[in-house]
């Protein structure tokens, strides 16, 4: 009798602990405004997430965006969305917008030939307009896509201080960017 009542007090003990443990993983989970989520989704929609080379946990129910590779979630806001050389293909969505607090915007080109880690991302244009309401932002890397243009709403980005955009047929080049009174680092 006092082995059955020992495993039924490890049993409970058992239970009790997966529930709180399971409760403070809930507590610690980071759910993103509706928004931002729905940025998140068009973004891998838009560019073939389903080919990707990384895209652990994309997609997951809402609360797992801070777990979705690439993806950066701080107070309950995406700040940071690194993708470079993933396979991305395609265009970036208008639902960029979304992401007021974006900070960080890392759509790279750049496949490292040497490790062969990864593989290339090919955006295309158009960049839309609505990348001008990342009012902080303050790194963008769009290197090595075959991007011709940059919306004049690029001009908004007031709290740009890094824009690496070279190895497109068009950069930096005076438009746009000349406005930008942060921007400090600019690769063309």
């Amino acid at each position: 009798m006092s082995f059955k009542f020992r495993t039924t007090n490890r049993m409970v003990f058992f239970t009790a602990l997966c529930s709180f443990l399971s409760l403070v993983s809930l507590l610690n989970a980071q759910t993103v405004p509706t928004g931002e989520r729905q940025a998140l989704i068009a973004l891998y929609n838009s560019t073939d997430g389903a080919n990707w080379y990384y895209r652990g946990n994309w997609l997951g129910p809402p609360g797992t965006e801070d777990k979705w590779h690439g993806v950066t979630v701080e107070s309950g806001h995406v700040t940071k969305v690194q993708l470079e050389s993933n396979g991305l293909n395609g265009t970036v969505p208008p639902e960029i917008g979304n992401l007021k607090q974006l900070e960080v915007l890392n759509l790279s080109g750049y496949y490292d030939t040497w490790n062969m880690v990864g593989k290339r991302n090919e955006i295309y244009d158009p960049i839309p307009a609505e990348i001008g309401q990342l009012s902080n932002l303050e790194e963008l890397n769009l290197y090595n896509h075959q991007l011709t243009e940059l919306p004049e709403q690029f001009g908004n980005l007031s709290s740009l201080k890094t824009a690496v955009l070279s190895r497109n047929p068009r950069s930096c080049r005076p438009g746009p960017a000349r406005t930008l009174r942060r921007l400090s680092h600019c690769v063309p």
